[in-house]
């Protein structure tokens, strides 16, 4: 089902993606627990099949309805983030969420219809003491024993405050990578040395097909790039603009004074000659993807 709506609403499987299919088992399950379980009890009180189903659909149905539209709504608060990643897993999972509910209500229903009332063998674990006995205690607990109840909250709420603050928050990229390999060694040696690199990747999605090739797009980019090299904290970039100076510089016979994004003119020249040389396929390759739409 998660799989069907990401296909049909044109998402890509992503990290959090990926985790809505075991969450919705999470959530469904439940559901079907709930309604089967108010259907045994009705079959055990009277054993009426179709007064059974109207009420798991009326009492229990209401109840679940309530709970998962809460649940769905949590979600879909990730909807209003600025992360395309977050709002996409809202949208999926509020509707995943929403679309278990109704395939559970009305499917459930409709098989025991067609199934015998169940016999009192497999109504068996309904008589079972133990959880009647744990209901009954907990009842006792709430009724007689609030004041335990209140401090033994209290006491978990200020243990899990101060675990909190206990949490270190770490950015290493390096704590999962093998200690024994000779890249680790090397990193640790940066890091000691000249306190640490990291490379840093950009993505820009131009959301159109050939985008990254436009005048206006790689002049956004150079701005881009101007604003990272002015950063000292970040080293001077590489990217299709770095590529596309290049090849300006190179058309021009090597001349420094001409490293800079060409002219429309210039563009017609530089295209064919690249045309009839063959280009440098493989490294447009390692900043642009096929379609030429996102940017690296």
């Amino acid at each position: 089902m998660a799989f069907g709506f990401l296909g049909l609403l044109n998402y890509e499987i992503t990290v959090l993606t990926a985790l809505i299919p075991p969450l919705i088992i999470v959530i469904g399950i439940p559901n079907c627990i709930f309604l089967i379980n108010k259907y045994q009890q009705e079959i055990k009180e009277h054993g009426n099949q179709a007064k059974s189903l109207q009420r798991v659909i009326t009492k229990v149905g209401n109840a679940t309805l309530m709970t998962n539209l809460t649940t769905a709504s949590g979600f879909a608060t990730f909807i209003f983030t600025d992360s395309t990643l977050l709002s996409e897993f809202g949208i999926v999972a509020s509707i995943c969420i929403v679309s278990i509910f109704l395939l559970s209500l009305m499917i459930i229903p409709i098989i025991y219809s067609y199934l015998p009332v169940p016999k009192d063998r497999h109504l068996e674990h309904l008589r079972k003491r133990w959880i009647g006995t744990f209901v009954d205690w907990t009842e006792r607990m709430v009724k007689e024993n609030r004041i335990a109840i209140y401090i033994t909250s209290l006491i978990v709420l200020v243990i899990s405050i101060i675990g909190m603050y206990q949490i270190r928050v770490s950015g290493s990229l390096i704590e999962d990578m093998p200690k024994s390999m000779q890249f680790y060694k090397d990193i640790k040696f940066f890091e000691e040395s000249f306190d640490g690199i990291m490379p840093l990747e950009i993505v820009v999605n131009t959301k159109s097909k050939k985008g990254v090739s436009k005048a206006k797009t790689l002049k956004k980019l150079d701005e881009l790039e101007s604003h990272i090299i002015e950063t000292p904290e970040l080293s001077r970039p590489m990217s299709i603009v770095s590529i596309v100076k290049y090849t300006k510089q190179a058309f021009y016979g090597g001349d420094p004074e001409f490293y800079d994004l060409p002219t429309t003119y210039e563009r017609v020249g530089i295209s064919t000659l690249l045309d009839d040389s063959g280009g440098d396929a493989m490294l447009m390759k390692s900043y642009v993807d096929s379609t030429a739409n996102m940017h690296a």
